[in-house]
């Protein structure tokens, strides 16, 4: 099947939407709980992003999404949130009774599949990937082909030499950042150098502002870049990772902390159970009691997130309701392979404190949109 190294995988979307057939002014499906960054690539092309309702366990509403397709419709978008399988089956059966085109967006997915077996990444007309959510490198997204009906023919850019510097520096820096050896003072020295090593050849280099500008980690959609190929460094990383052993760690670090929080008051994990099949991106909980709680975290060391700030201007959240308490209140927390048992620790207990001091339960619902013992399962 063919398949194309981006430096994006939000650039495997809008080349995807080429490869599709998809014309400006046509539809495409988008879950009303997103990140921008997924809608940014289908605006930019010229198609509309039209939103379908998502539940508080992140499962689509299959009502609303069959009530948003008209005739402008050409292709529904699926999440795989987190790492978790969506009912892609049932998404795959939806488009082709309706002659639509699936993008399956596994930019959460390492490996896995659903209950029925089937691998993730295999059902959509194309399939998006983001391998730097989970391994140590700077860039790197995926886009595959799984609809022998379609070709593209796509050149890509390798970048500037300055351009191809900038990207060791910065996998290596994301390298020191997720090593448990990041705190010793030799490899600060060789971090330090190779900073040095960049900026004195970005002085000397015309071109220097640019590239330095290009490539962040933006939400915003750059079309300066979306041509740009997988750095060399970022596959040559790629083709020596052990998944199976990625996925091991993850795996133990997302139920060390499902096991941990089972007694916390005020706390719903969104997926308290892990099965066999499923290599986790993030530990996603709820708090109902307080919005934002990830800001309370991070001022106290945590690398929580949200999506509560990347929302996609386009969304009329008021229209959304369970999407705006996904917003409030789901937060994440990460399990990257690279944590041990004292970082695992350290969250628990910080989480643990600032329930304690912050949060007050509504156990009645999510503003009438869910009662929280069905969240909770406890």
């Amino acid at each position: 099947m063919p398949m194309h190294h981006l430096f994006w995988a939000r650039n495997g979307i809008y080349h995807g939407l080429a490869a599709l057939g998809v014309k400006p002014g046509d539809n495409v499906l988008v879950p009303s709980y997103h990140c921008t960054s997924l809608v940014e690539p289908i605006v930019k092309y010229g198609s509309n992003a039209k939103f379908y309702d998502i539940n508080i366990d992140l499962t689509p509403n299959f009502d609303d999404v069959k009530e948003k397709i008209d005739r402008k419709t050409r292709a529904i978008l699926a999440v795989h949130y987190f790492g978790f399988p969506q009912p892609i089956r049932k998404f795959r059966e939806l488009c082709d009774k309706h002659n639509l085109y699936l993008i399956e967006d596994c930019a959460h997915i390492l490996t896995g599949s659903t209950p029925e077996g089937i691998a993730l990444g295999e059902s959509g007309d194309i399939s998006i990937f983001s391998w730097r959510k989970f391994l140590p490198i700077y860039d790197g997204g995926q886009m595959v082909i799984n609809n022998p009906n379609l070709m593209l023919d796509l050149a890509l850019d390798k970048g500037s030499f300055l351009f191809k510097l900038k990207v060791a520096k910065n996998t290596f820096e994301r390298a020191f950042e997720d090593s448990r050896w990041g705190r010793m003072s030799g490899l600060s020295s060789l971090r330090k150098a190779v900073s040095f090593v960049f900026k004195y050849s970005a002085f000397v280099n015309a071109s220097a502002a640019s590239a330095q500008q290009v490539n962040s980690y933006e939400v915003e959609f750059d079309l300066k870049c979306v041509n740009l190929e997988m750095s060399a460094i970022s596959k040559h990383i790629l083709k020596r990772i052990l998944i199976a052993d990625v996925t091991e760690k993850r795996r133990r670090n997302y139920d060390f902390l499902a096991t941990a929080v089972k007694s916390m008051r005020g706390l719903a994990p969104l997926y308290p159970d892990l099965r066999e099949d499923v290599c986790p991106w993030m530990f996603p909980f709820l708090v109902p009691g307080t919005k934002d709680f990830q800001l309370l975290l991070r001022a106290k060391g945590i690398p929580a997130a949200s999506w509560g700030g990347v929302i996609h201007p386009s969304l009329p959240l008021q229209k959304f309701p369970k999407a705006r308490v996904l917003y409030d209140h789901l937060v994440f927390l990460p399990i990257h392979q690279g944590m041990e048992d004292r970082d695992l620790g350290m969250m628990i207990r910080v989480l643990g404190e600032t329930l304690n001091e912050s949060v007050g339960v509504d156990a009645k619902s999510f503003d009438d949109c869910v009662p929280l013992p069905a969240l909770s399962g406890r």
